[in-house]
């Protein structure tokens, strides 16, 4: 499901990603899920999550990837709302 956002007169489509309770932790404020689970073929620079309950949503921007020590292997993508309150963790399995 896309939604088009027009932010600094640049129009792009947003990928919009159902989430469900367990992949959020309070502890940090971080949602997680593996790449696979969602049938992510790219990792988009934007994506929404949305809750298929409340129909709630927020916002995320790519910020960084953890890598191996050799910088060949990504094992996750880390984005951040815009107030980074809000964390979410893309598991590359």
């Amino acid at each position: 499901m896309k939604n088009i956002n027009k932010i600094a007169n640049t129009i792009f489509a947003v990928l919009t990603i159902d989430i469900e309770p367990r992949d959020f932790s309070k502890k940090d404020n971080t949602f997680s899920f593996e790449l696979s689970d969602k049938n992510l073929g790219t990792v988009p620079k934007f994506l929404r999550l949305r809750n298929p309950k409340t129909n709630n949503v927020m916002d995320f921007e790519f910020f960084k990837e953890d890598k191996d020590a050799s910088g060949e292997d990504t094992y996750g993508f880390w984005y951040r709302t815009k107030d980074k309150k809000y964390k979410l963790l893309i598991i590359n399995d």
